[in-house]
């Protein structure tokens, strides 16, 4: 995994939990209120990793925005010093002046 090792873990330890937890909270709700009405709590773990994906992926969208914006900056900023660079070398000589 390289680099990705730690979120891999991460990952098989909540597939992990996950696995424990909801299937035995589905079964006490099942026998509590009705199997129809179980089925809300794999909905809202759904919905849950479906609100996670989207807003990662909205998190990168705006950093990469960023990172855009701050290269864009750089490179404006350069090219003024590149600017004034060549300003000083079209001035005359002080002595000729």
């Amino acid at each position: 995994m390289g680099i990705h090792t730690k979120r891999a873990a991460s990952l098989v330890v909540m597939g992990v939990g996950g696995g424990a937890f909801f299937p035995s909270a589905q079964g006490a709700l099942a026998d509590a209120k009705g199997t129809q009405l179980s089925y809300i709590l794999n909905a809202v773990g759904f919905l849950t990793v479906a609100l996670y994906g989207a807003g990662m992926r909205w998190h990168r969208a705006n950093e990469a925005k960023r990172d855009n914006l701050e290269a864009a900056r750089t490179i404006s900023n350069s090219s003024s010093d590149k600017l004034a660079v060549e300003d000083e070398k079209l001035e005359a000589p002080a002595h000729l002046r």
